[in-house]
């Protein structure tokens, strides 16, 4: 059986969707979380694939070994590894699509957050990002729930946040974190 390991920074952040796939899976992992301080030797040491966090590392059955950073592939390997990745190819594209739009969201939202340093600013462009841009993009979600009566679709609260669950699958699982907006 393969064993994982998720190394990221004591929070949520782009660690948290990979948690919740493997909640979703049931499936046993050590969650390594480290303290901002230990990021600069964790950084030097050569072990991380692109120098980014998070890591997952998986030991196979067979012996081999796999280390990926970048927090959406990591989420699409372990969606397909446990059957949560969509019953077809068209389930898998559409979970990639939701997946990337609200990548696209936080990406959006962080960079006002962490990018824009006059305070009088950034309280102006989070909340026009809270008035127009994320009723906007979450209505297409929305949308696409009143249109899934055939399935299971709800909105649930979990960790904290807002997830969008539509069968089981990783789309599902991406809508992240809320807390922020």
């Amino acid at each position: 059986m393969a064993s994982y390991k998720l190394t990221y920074f004591n929070g949520a952040g782009r660690g948290e969707l990979i948690r919740l796939i493997f909640a979703a899976a049931n499936q046993k992992y050590e969650d390594k979380r480290i303290e901002f301080s230990d990021w600069p030797a964790l950084k030097e040491s050569g072990t991380l694939p692109f120098n980014t966090l998070p890591l997952l590392e998986v030991k196979l059955k067979d012996s081999t070994e796999l280390r990926m950073n970048q927090s959406q592939a990591i989420a699409r390997y372990l969606a397909k590894k446990f059957n949560l990745a969509g019953k077809n190819v068209e389930e898998t594209a559409e979970c990639g699509m939701y997946m990337d739009q609200l990548n696209d969201l936080l990406v959006d939202y962080f960079g006002i957050l962490y990018s824009e340093l006059d305070e009088a600013a950034k309280k102006e462009k989070l909340g026009k990002f809270s008035a127009e841009t994320l009723p906007t993009t979450l209505k297409y979600f929305e949308d696409k729930l009143k249109k899934n009566k055939h399935r299971i679709c709800y909105w649930k609260r979990f960790n904290n946040g807002w997830y969008i669950f539509n069968d089981n699958s990783c789309g599902n699982y991406s809508s992240r974190d809320a807390n922020g907006f």
